[in-house]
Formats: structure tokens, sequence, C-alpha cells
């Protein structure tokens, strides 16, 4: 690797670092410590302090892209200033640098999802969604905003009174399981989690914090569609309605 020294982990503890959005110190942070191959940050600029980091910290830090707005089911992101690639090496960018030359679409998508250290069954749903050979038509048409597997089965989860695992409160927000079950997931999150709780707990409150949004709008769909007296197993595909 390009960048091969641990990071300055005093870094965490100086006004600077505090000065930076706490999700985007999040998303660094898991790069700095080698547990991410790649991240985006773009809450905030990071222009003044973009060669601090990278040389305290052992990254590779590169402005890729212009405005962009990321949605998660009903939660829309807009990153409003500058956004920064942050790579734990100078090869991971090379590869992100050729990723325009690709031109299959979910190819690149793919090889993006990789580079941000998403499990591949994740990619493969991300790029190939398959809601639609799961879940019964008429639920589907019940459940508010974008469809996607792991907001339907969440939805699921609470009309049956069950929790979601807490990692799942500890993803990126360009991050979708494939499900809720996913053990690959919940692996990476785990790891997560631990070093973000570790060296930031105020990132790990933040981070916390903005899926959360996210999760309580799952329980509202699941109170509205119990209100409307449907139960579980009419999530089925195959599940058949009696008049």
């Amino acid at each position: 690797m390009f960048f091969s020294k641990k990071p300055n982990r005093e870094v965490y503890n100086t006004p600077l670092w505090r000065s930076i959005n706490p999700i985007d110190r999040a998303h660094i942070l898991l790069v700095a410590e080698k547990i991410k191959p790649a991240a985006y940050c773009g809450f905030t600029d990071l222009e003044g302090a973009k060669e601090y980091l990278a040389q305290e910290l052992n990254v590779f830090i590169v402005q890729m892209r212009g405005h962009r707005t990321y949605e998660r089911g009903d939660e829309t992101l807009v990153f409003p200033h500058r956004i920064f690639t942050i790579c734990a090496s100078q090869k991971i960018f090379q590869i992100y640098q050729k990723l325009s030359e690709v031109s299959n679409l979910d190819r690149a998508y793919d090889v993006e999802g990789k580079l941000l250290g998403y499990p591949r069954c994740c990619r493969k749903e991300y790029i190939r969604p398959t809601y639609q050979e799961k879940f019964n038509q008429y639920i589907l048409r019940l459940i508010r905003g974008k469809l996607y597997t792991f907001k339907i089965e969440c939805v699921q989860r609470y009309l049956e009174g069950k929790e979601i695992q807490k990692e799942f409160l500890y993803l990126m927000p360009t991050q979708t399981p494939h499900s809720v079950d996913c053990s690959s997931s919940i692996g990476l999150l785990s790891k997560w989690k631990y070093a973000i709780d570790g060296f930031d707990p105020k990132a790990a409150k933040a981070l916390v914090a903005f899926n959360q949004v996210s999760f309580n709008k799952f329980k509202e769909q699941a109170d509205y569609l119990k209100s409307k007296g449907v139960a579980s197993e009419q999530f089925n595909r195959g599940y058949i309605f009696n008049k």
C-alpha cells in the first residue's frame, strides 16, 4: 500500500478534527484505520485541512466530485460543498480515476461499491434489485417512498414487533444492505462500530442519529400498515388475499 504507516491517532483529539462534521469524521477515521478502503466526505469543505489530514492519518485525499445528492428511500442527502474522496492508498485512488473509463455502468457501480467496502451481496442487490420477486405487489403499493429490499424487510420486522440489529445504525449514507439478515454487513458494521465508538464517540453518536431517522420512518410505515390490517405473512410474494 502507498500509505502503510499507522495513523497519528492524536489527530482525533485536536480542535481541527472536532471542527469537521462528525459524519465526515466517521468516514475519514475508518479509512485512516484501514478498515474501509475509501469513503466520500461532503458535509463540509476539507480544503483547509486536507494536507494535514493526509500527512498525519496517512490517507490520500482528493476532490473528485462536484455537487452530489444521495437518496436512501425517503431520505435525501445533499452534499452542499465540495466532495472529497478519501482513499487508504494511492493505488485505490488510481482505480477511482479509471472508473470513468468503464463503459458498463453496472460494472462501474460494482467496482465503486467494492472500493467503498460494501459486501458483494449488497452490491449485487443494488445493481439488480430483487424486491419485485420477493414481495406481494399489493404490499409494495402500500409502502410509501422508494422501494428496496432492506427497507421492506425492516418494515416487515417492525410490523412483527421485532427490532433491527443495532449494527445497522452505523451504515454510511451511500450504503444499503441487501437484507436485514445480511451477515456480511452485520460483521462489517460491527468492526466499524467498534472503531468509531472507540476513537470518536461524538462522531458515532451523530452517525447513529442520522440513521435513526430512516428507521423511525420505517417504524411509521409499519404502524400505517398495521392500521390497514396488514399482517407479516401478507408480505410473501405468493400470498393470496381473500375477499
